[in-house]
């Protein structure tokens, strides 16, 4: 696939992916299922189920196993300084995370000894 990405016209000026983030995956691969693939091989699904941000009142009342998926622009990420200590959804994800510290530490401990071994770092 061979596409543009035009500013303020989105992925080859479908007006797709003109939003923050449009220029990443969050704007490519909704352009991709509604244009390139077959039409209407998309799905819209519930937002306060799938990629949920706890920004609305009806999205904060989802436990953590009712999430499919869940992106941190609110909720902040889990490794950050600033939480949102204020919902309790957030407060889950954060619990609950993968990337807790102790998760960070080990993985960036891997990354340094196999960039180490392959000879980076001189």
């Amino acid at each position: 696939m061979t596409t543009e990405f035009k500013k303020h016209h989105g992925w080859n000026s479908s007006h797709i992916g003109w939003f923050w983030g449009g220029m990443t995956v969050q704007g490519i691969l909704p352009y991709y299922y509604n244009r390139v693939t077959q039409p209407g091989r998309s799905l819209i699904v519930d937002r306060c189920y799938y990629n949920s941000m706890a920004d609305t009142n009806e999205c904060q009342t989802q436990t953590l196993a009712d999430l499919k998926s869940a992106h941190f622009t609110v909720c902040q990420k889990p490794w950050g300084c600033f939480k949102r200590l204020d919902i309790r959804l957030c407060n889950d994800l954060h619990g609950r995370s993968v990337f807790s510290s102790r998760s960070i530490v080990l993985f960036s401990y891997f990354l340094y000894l196999t960039i180490y071994s392959i000879g980076g770092f001189n």
